[in-house]
């Protein structure tokens, strides 16, 4: 699929695990001409911004959009990430291929960073409106868990959906059962 070069997959998987340990101060937001072509509703206490780009790569800011939560409490930190690849009217994505990717991405870019990962087997989750492929990782170095997180796939006619939700252990677990309901709530133009 033309939006997921190799360079624009790297880029996402740096953008997300550097995001997760509060590396990333800003990125470029998308101004009020640009609607987004999703509606997600988030829980109290999420702060929310919308994102240009599907990373903050320049290269990668006329590919989509994304838009991003982030809890922080005592038990850490946690991001729910949505992401919008924009497909043109011929293109259809193969959800299984295109998750496998992200995730193999996403744990080699975590074992750079000196972390093991585990990977679960994908799973079908029928949220909404929408059927969403998704597998789970751990992420832990020689003192324990370090990362946890979800990514879920599906498509639209104009986009290539990714749903992420990442964070500490601690935050993870308590927040895990949010992703769900954003899900069930998201409406996909």
């Amino acid at each position: 699929m033309r939006k997921f070069t190799e360079h624009a997959h790297a880029c996402w998987v740096v953008a997300v695990a550097l995001s997760l340990f509060g590396l990333i101060a800003t990125v470029g937001y998308v101004g009020a001409a640009d609607p987004l072509p999703f509606q997600a509703r988030f829980a109290p206490g999420w702060s929310v911004e919308v994102l240009g780009g599907l990373s903050s790569a320049a290269q990668d800011q006329a590919g989509g959009v994304r838009q991003r939560a982030q809890w922080k409490g005592l038990d850490g930190m946690a991001i729910l990430e949505l992401s919008c690849a924009w497909l043109s009217a011929d293109e259809h994505p193969d959800l299984v291929a295109q998750l496998t990717k992200i995730s193999g991405g996403l744990a080699d870019g975590y074992s750079k960073l000196g972390l093991a990962v585990q990977t679960s087997a994908s799973r079908t989750l029928s949220r909404g409106d929408r059927t969403w492929l998704a597998v789970d990782l751990r992420a832990s170095d020689g003192n324990g868990p370090r990362l946890a997180q979800t990514v879920a796939v599906t498509s639209s006619t104009r986009c290539f959906m990714t749903a992420t939700l990442s964070g500490t252990p601690q935050a993870f677990k308590a927040q895990a059962s949010e992703l769900e309901p954003v899900l069930d709530h998201l409406r996909l133009d």
